[in-house]
Order: structure tokens, then sequence, then C-alpha cells
């Protein structure tokens, strides 16, 4: 190799490491702080209040947009008894911040515990809670008797955290791993493969075409699994029917629904793009229609990747084109590009 070519490819060697090391310095952005699920701001009536006659409604205001049709409202007496009640609602002028549960018949005297669940319709997260108030010349109940009546109709988390937990990883892992391929491989390691005449090298696909195999396998399994994992969460129930028209409602009638779905029809597209790529023996070159396979397979990565940062506590803080969402987004980027690369690389 002449002293030219050596300088060239030094140089080439040098561009791909300082993208790398500009990569991993991306990875290390944290998105701005925010406030995780639908918190509660306020509710009416107010925590620990007092009342000669008892409300109508109860009303409570939440931090950011949630379902009403997933969420619920349950008044406890201090037996232990619910309150009749008509349906829960959202109203009108709130902007889907609030919901509301109309009780049927005037409160007697006494004490009274509001049992509270609902689902955020930015991240998809559940939030529960529970305060007390009182009619008349009762006492409010001790926060071990609040505990013990909330626990009555406990509206917890069936799935088990650690399941959950496997699952989202399974599809970040997936998203990482397809992603750093997609953009490392054809923007840093294609460029200075070269051999002793400074030509290109073709890079063998069997290899790679496993990584992605497992990659892709991994993604769409942790993909399919979340639905299920949504619906039995959103319904506080493991029973399979679940599965059924509940999940086809919660996937046509939900925000989270909506981004599952645009993330499903990008990961067909991926699918299809990522057979064209590795098809063959080697992988396909950068030059003529192999770029834009090349150039899809990357967009199509990172708006995979977007449709998480869309549905994270990031997007609860700003909306969709907040800067949370953007930090949110490169942060993931970085992350998969470097983490991809080391793979490509290896």
């Amino acid at each position: 190799m002449s002293v030219f070519h050596q300088r060239s490819a030094a140089r080439r060697v040098s561009v791909a490491l300082l993208v790398w090391v500009g990569l991993w310095l991306a990875s290390l952005i944290s998105a701005a702080p925010v406030s995780a699920h639908a918190t509660l701001l306020r509710s009416d009536p107010a925590a620990a209040a007092s009342f000669t006659n008892g409300p109508t409604a109860i009303t409570l205001w939440f931090s950011e947009e949630v379902e009403a049709d997933y969420s619920r409202i349950d008044v406890l007496t201090r037996s232990g008894s619910r309150v009749l009640a008509d349906e829960l609602t959202s109203p009108s002028d709130s902007s889907g911040l609030a919901i509301q549960l109309r009780i049927s018949e005037p409160l007697a005297e006494g004490s009274y515990t509001v049992v509270w669940s609902t689902l955020s319709a930015v991240d998809g997260h559940i939030s529960d809670g529970y305060f007390s108030f009182t009619v008349g010349q009762a006492i409010l109940p001790s926060l071990t008797q609040e505990a013990e009546l909330a626990e009555t109709v406990s509206t917890d988390k069936v799935v088990p955290q650690a399941i959950e937990a496997t699952v989202r990883w399974m599809s970040l892992l997936g998203q990482a791993v397809l992603a750093g391929l997609l953009f490392f491989v054809p923007i840093v390691l294609m460029p200075v493969l070269r051999d002793a005449d400074n030509r290109r090298v073709a890079i063998p696909a069997r290899r790679f075409r496993i990584v992605m195999l497992l990659a892709f396998v991994s993604l769409l399994l942790g993909h399919l699994a979340a639905a299920i994992i949504q619906i039995m969460n959103a319904t506080r129930s493991t029973d399979l029917v679940v599965v059924g028209e509940p999940l086809v409602s919660l996937l046509t009638g939900t925000r989270y629904g909506a981004l599952w779905l645009s993330r499903s029809v990008l990961i067909v597209a991926m699918a299809v793009l990522i057979w064209l790529l590795a098809r063959g023996p080697r992988l396909v070159s950068t030059n003529g229609q192999g770029r834009i396979v090349w150039i899809w397979s990357g967009w199509i990565a990172a708006l995979v990747l977007l449709t998480t940062s869309l549905g994270s506590h990031a997007a609860a803080r700003g909306g969709a084109q907040s800067l949370p969402v953007a930090l949110d987004w490169l942060h993931l980027l970085g992350t998969a590009i470097w983490s991809g690369g080391l793979l490509a690389v290896a």
C-alpha cells in the first residue's frame, strides 16, 4: 500500500473513531427530568375535607391526560362497602386531565375513603392512590385504616414487575441493536474497510444476518408481549379473554394503541428492508439502489426509536414536539448506534 493510501486510510479510521466517540457522548445525554406517570394534582373533595352535606361527585385532576375508560374511582364507607355511583366520565372542559364519578345517593354522616386508579394517555402507565373525607361529625380513618380499605379494592398492576421489565428490555434491546447496525455499518464500517489497493471490501452477510435476525425476533416478541401486558394492567385482569375485544379497543381507542400500531407498521417495513440488505452472501453496498435501501433502513430504525420516546415520560412533560422528547430520542439513537457499532466491529 502506498504512503498516500496509508494516509487516506488513517484519515478514514480517525474520522470513524471521532464519529463513534461522538455517538458515545450523545448516548450519555439524559433527557430532562420529568414527572413519572399521571400525578394527582388536586381533588374535589380535597383530602381530609369535612362536609355538612356530602358531595354529589368526586372529581380528580391529573398532571397529564388520562384514559377515563381505563380508570376507576371507588368510594368506600368505614365498613368497606361501596357507595352507589354512576359511570366514570371525563368532564368536557377538562381536556382529558380529569375524571369524575357522580354519586347516586346522598351520603350519610360518616367517613369515606376514595380509592382511585388511572391509566396515563401519554406514557401508558398506571397510577393509583387514596384519600378520605368526612360528612357530619365523623372522624377521619387512620392511615392504617385507609390503607386497609384501599387494599380491598386494590388496583395494583396484575403483571409482575419482573415480567414487564423483561419484555421492555427485549424490545429496547432489539431496537438498539438493529438501529445501531443499520447506522454504523454503512456510515462508519463500510467506508473504512479497504484492501491493499484501497478498494472497498464487501462485507459477508452471514454473521450480520444472524445478529439482525436475533435482534428482530427480540424486538417483535417484546412488541407483541407489551400490548398483552398493557391490556392486562389496564383492565386489572390476567384472564386471556382481555386479549380479544378489550385489546382491540385499547389499540384502536388510545394514544398507546396509536403508537403501538405505528410501531407495528414500521417493524414490518424494517423486516422487508433488512431482508433486502442481507439476502445475498454479501451485505448490499452503499452505491446505487443499495444506498436508497440503507437510507430507508436507517430512517425506519430511527422512527421505531421515536415511537418509544413518544410513549415515554419525556412526552408527559411537553408533548410530542417538546425538547424532552427530542433529547430522549437523541439519547436512544446515540446508545443504539454505539451498542450496534460494538457488535458490528466484533
